[in-house]
This record gives C-alpha cells, structure tokens and sequence, in this order.
C-alpha cells in the first residue's frame, strides 16, 4: 500500500509538471492576461512582475524598487506616489495626415521670461525645435521643479496629466499652465484604453478633461494614450489629436539621471517629441540639464501645439503624431 501511495505521489507531480510545460509559458514568464489582471480598477499595480512578462506587453513600472524614493506628504498626510508609466511600444509613423486646425491657438499663453516664443503662441520656424513632454504627473515637488527649469531656461513643454492626480495636485496644474505650458490628457486612472469598452475609453478621458476644465478654465485639446497604445476604438472614441513620442529617455527604466541625459542628448534631433515622467525624482534632476543642454545648442523648446503650429501642420482628432521634423513637415502640410 504504501508502494502505491508513493508511485501516486510520483505519477501527480509528473502531471502538473507537464501541464505547466504545455500551458504556453515558461516556467518565468506570466501570461498576458494574469499580468493585466494586477492592475486595479484605479490603474493602481498590485505587483511588479515586468521581467516576468512576455517583451511585447512589459509595462514600464517596478513599484517595490520606487514606492520610497517616491513618498509625498500633502500636509499630514502621505501618499504614494508611485504610478504606471508608459513604454515606448508603438512604431514611428512618418505618414500621419494633417485635418482640422488646432482650436483656440489664440489662447495659449505665453509664460514669464519666454524671450524667444511670442505671446501669441508661435515659435521661430528658423530655429530648430523639440518638445519636451512628461507623463504620470502632477507630482507636488518633481514637476513644480521642472517647471522652474524651463522657466529660467525660457522654455515650455507639454504635461499628460492623470485626472487622478491632477484633481489632487490642483496648484501644480495651475503652476504648470500659468508659466505657458500645456497641459495635455492621459486618461483618470492610467488603464490601457485598448482593453476597455468605448464607454469605458469616453469615461477615461471625459473624466480627465472636465477636471481640467474646472480648474484652468480651458478643456485640454491633446491625449496621450496610455502605453502609446492606440486602436480604431482608441482613435474614435479620444475626440483629439493623440500624440505619441519619437524619443524615449527611458527615464522609467533606469531611474538614472545620468543615463537619462546621456540618452537623451545623444539621440535628440530637430522635430522630436520626448518622452519623460514627472513623477521620478531622477527625471527631475535629468530634466535640469536636458533643459540647460538643449537650449545651449540651439533648440526652443516648446508645447506640442507650438512645435506643429510652426511647421505649419494642423492637428487632426483621432490621428497619432509622433514627431515634427522640418522634412516632416514638407510633406505632411495641406
């Protein structure tokens, strides 16, 4: 009897051995499906398991490794403000179309000590140009930092805000907008708007925008997509432009001011749109030399409306946008 017990035992480990082989994963890789199911209903992660995810859907978070470096009090009280971010998984697409003109370039402000933008919202269209962007944010102390550094620089960029954070940082948006930046969507909660219903993608970025409204007067014209992920649901339902990125610092990768610059600076060029997160104090640091750097070799930085307003390329709903370059620029015009 005790033969047979053994030879059971022996029989059912070899059984779940083998239905683990010819589930598809290996014994370190998690399936798409179980990765995705860590992520809660406010686009929190519950887990980090990036290095156990098939490459194509790794999602660019490790959240034990950041939770303290990234700790916020908001008077007595603590937050976390460890958040998803984006990687860069979507191709270059040279051949986006322009449309409709951008609305109200009129109101766009011109910050304090921005010498060389003019107030009506127009860069020199003889200087080379790029567009610095930060994701993830408002953070309370990373962002406000930021800010001042293109504010000594005279220089602009474009912010995606979560609504989530925006709705709890309100005198970070209104720092942000009152130095002549804009102030883009990037969904409530952080979800993948792929994976969601077109109710659910509408929600996601109506939420994001009325919250906007309320607090700076003015609804954002411009959505990054979360994840640069992008389908026909995604492009019917956003109700904007979505801009994408050429150049990713990989801030959220290394959280490494020094590689970050290195990265950056090395592959820069006239026209790109740069990919960063205002939630790391890495990219903060980074950012004040990205900023130094990249003034001193001759480049404006400006929004995202300012760098496509002076190649002269309207904006179209529902279309990506992932650079600008002069060459870009010939091609794409009406």
């Amino acid at each position: 009897m005790k033969k047979i017990i053994q030879i059971s035992l022996v029989l059912l480990i070899l059984m779940i051995i083998t239905v683990g082989y010819t589930s598809g994963y290996g014994a370190g890789e998690k399936s798409v499906s179980a990765y995705a199911a860590v992520q809660d209903g406010n686009g929190t992660l519950k887990e980090a398991a990036m290095e156990n995810v098939p490459a194509d859907r790794q999602y660019a978070v490790e959240p034990d490794k950041i939770a303290n470096d990234n700790k916020t009090t908001d008077g007595s009280k603590t937050t976390d403000d460890n958040k998803l971010t984006d990687s860069n998984n979507t191709k270059i697409n040279n051949n986006v179309k322009d449309g409709d003109k951008i609305k109200d370039s009129s109101k766009i402000k011109a910050g304090s000590g921005q010498k060389d933008i003019p107030a009506s919202g127009m860069a020199d269209q003889g200087k080379p140009m790029v567009a610095l962007t930060f994701d993830d944010g408002p953070h309370p102390k990373y962002t406000a930092e930021i800010v001042e550094a293109l504010k000594k620089n005279d220089a602009r960029a474009t912010f995606f805000v979560l609504g989530s954070r925006a709705e709890k940082y309100k005198s970070t948006i209104n720092t942000i907008v009152e130095n002549g930046n804009e102030i883009g969507n990037h969904t409530y909660s952080h979800r993948e708007l792929t994976r969601l219903k077109k109710s659910e993608i509408q929600s996601e970025i109506k939420k994001t925008s009325d919250i906007l409204e309320a607090i700076t007067g003015k609804a954002p014209f411009l959505t990054r997509p979360t994840y640069g992920s992008v389908n026909e649901n995604v492009k019917t339902c956003a109700g904007s432009p979505l801009i994408l990125w050429s150049v990713d610092t990989l801030d959220w990768k290394s959280r490494d001011k020094e590689k970050i610059v290195h990265r950056t600076l090395n592959t820069v060029k006239d026209g790109d749109i740069i990919l960063m997160h205002d939630i790391y104090k890495s990219t903060a640091d980074a950012a004040k030399v990205v900023i130094s750097e990249l003034r001193a070799r001759g480049y404006q930085l400006v929004t995202i409306s300012q760098l496509y307003q002076a190649r002269d390329i309207s904006l179209e709903n529902g279309k990506e946008y992932f650079e600008c370059s002069t060459y870009y620029a010939e091609n794409n015009k009406k």
